[in-house]
């Protein structure tokens, strides 16, 4: 264990990844909207009923690429912890599976449905099931990131 926390400078380094995480979700949002934001002006210039206002396709585009970037990055996430992980990947492959068939109906009451059962079952999961175990002592979010922890 002490070998393994040298490697990784006592956990300093571990503790980047999840904000690492972060950043790369916000890329893939990023990218989305870079990617489907000049659908708008492709709609509005053939004058489909679907892009009256700028607003509204700006506001569909912006929820398209956060629900779809989410979709992606659990995907992507749910295939690196297939092995290793499975029931924990097997639930961001759920989310996944719902962040597309709701960007794939795109109707506003399943997205929110699918925001309010997917940050259930990630609460969950992250939350009920460790404490379901004898011994399990939570982490203590407190400590700041720069320093060591010693779990």
């Amino acid at each position: 264990l002490e070998e393994r926390a040298g490697l990784w400078g006592g956990g300093l380094k571990a503790r980047w990844r999840p904000w690492l995480s972060l950043g790369g979700v916000g890329l893939m949002i990023a990218g989305g909207l870079v990617m489907f934001y000049p659908f708008c002006q492709v709609l509005q210039d053939f004058g489909l009923p679907q892009a009256a206002h700028t607003a509204d396709c700006a506001t569909s585009v912006i929820l398209m690429a956060v629900v779809g970037a989410i979709g992606w990055a659990c995907l992507l996430t749910s295939l690196c912890w297939v092995c290793t992980r499975p029931w924990a990947s097997l639930l961001l492959c759920s989310i996944s599976l719902g962040a597309q068939v709701s960007t794939s109906v795109a109707s506003p009451f399943l997205i929110l449905f699918w925001a309010v059962s997917s940050g259930f079952l990630a609460y969950w999961y992250l939350a009920y099931i460790p404490e379901a175990h004898e011994g399990y002592h939570p982490p203590d979010w407190r400590t700041p990131l720069w320093r060591d922890y010693r779990g």
